[in-house]
């Protein structure tokens, strides 16, 4: 079995948050199983956004509880989430802005576990 590193790990249930968070919101209030979203979450995030754009810096992995995950690659053992750039405040509220390829995803639609 391949060994995944604690921070590659947070990242790609980040993504996987990210996918399901929806679903398990619609579910908390009453809205469905915890497995489906509503017609109206899934007009807002649609899986294919994100995968294929993201499947060029990572892998998606299997997972028992969120079907799945994604798991960036190429990245130093000793990388964690928001070192790679800054916090800037903008008229909508604060925004991190970063290089990183997949940055546009995991850091602002996701949640880092």
């Amino acid at each position: 079995m391949t060994e995944i590193s604690r921070p590659l790990l947070i990242a790609g249930l980040a993504v996987s948050f990210l996918l399901h968070g929806p679903a398990t919101a619609a579910w908390a209030q009453g809205g469905g199983s915890p497995g489906r979203a509503s017609g109206d979450a899934q007009a807002r995030v649609n899986i294919d956004v994100f995968y294929a754009p993201l499947a060029e810096h990572g892998t998606w992995v299997a997972h028992p509880e969120y079907e799945y995950v994604w798991v960036p690659s190429g990245l130093d053992p000793s990388w964690r989430p928001y070192q790679e750039g800054r916090w800037i405040w903008t008229d909508a509220g604060w925004y991190w802005e970063s290089g990183e390829p997949f940055a546009w995803a995991t850091y602002h639609y996701g949640r880092w576990g």
